[in-house]
């Protein structure tokens, strides 16, 4: 159905649209789209887009989320990270996260008792305590089914088609005014 789907396009809307969906199964069409620190001001996340192509994952990325479904956590105790992308598989897959200060998704996506923790792996109290807050919550089971629920939203709200349709449109504007 897909491949009937990419031949029935017949205007700009209709492509852009198929390649926001595209991106969403990260195929990668006509580019790849990601957020990375800025190469030359590490203060700042900026967006980058380079060529797509064909290419498959590794074996075990297709079982991530029979990974992610036996466990309760994702402890990320990173000393330095641009962007862990499991952080957003994690929350994706309903997992609140441990996460290091260090990480740049840690500090972009998790918010203290709302999907996760943040702690400075570099302080072992930080771990600790971030840690007795996970043990915490996991006793209380409407407490754990919550952070797990707003796990998955937390992700869901800004990760949609919609608001990749409208980054691509906003893309192909400034394009267009840059080459007139």
């Amino acid at each position: 159905p897909e491949f009937e789907k990419i031949n029935s396009i017949k205007d700009l809307n209709e492509l852009l649209e198929e390649v926001a969906l595209m991106q969403t199964y990260q195929a990668g069409p006509l580019f790849s789209f990601y957020v990375d620190q800025d190469q030359k001001n590490s203060t700042k996340v900026v967006p980058y887009i380079y060529q797509g192509g064909l290419s498959l994952p590794d074996r075990d990325y297709y079982f991530m989320k029979d990974y992610f479904s036996q466990a309760d956590i994702l402890l990320f105790p990173t000393l330095s990270d641009e962007w862990g992308m499991i952080v957003n598989e994690a929350l994706g897959s309903s997992l609140p996260v441990l996460g290091s200060i260090f990480a740049e998704a840690v500090n972009e996506l998790i918010v203290d008792g709302f999907n996760g923790w943040k702690f400075n792996p570099k302080i072992i109290e930080s771990f600790f305590q971030g840690l007795d807050k996970f043990f915490v919550s996991f006793d209380d089971k409407r407490l754990f089914h919550r952070l797990r629920h707003n796990s998955r939203i937390s992700v869901e709200k800004n990760a949609n088609l919609e608001n990749l349709v409208a980054a691509f449109r906003n893309l192909i504007g400034e394009k267009r005014v840059r080459m007139n």
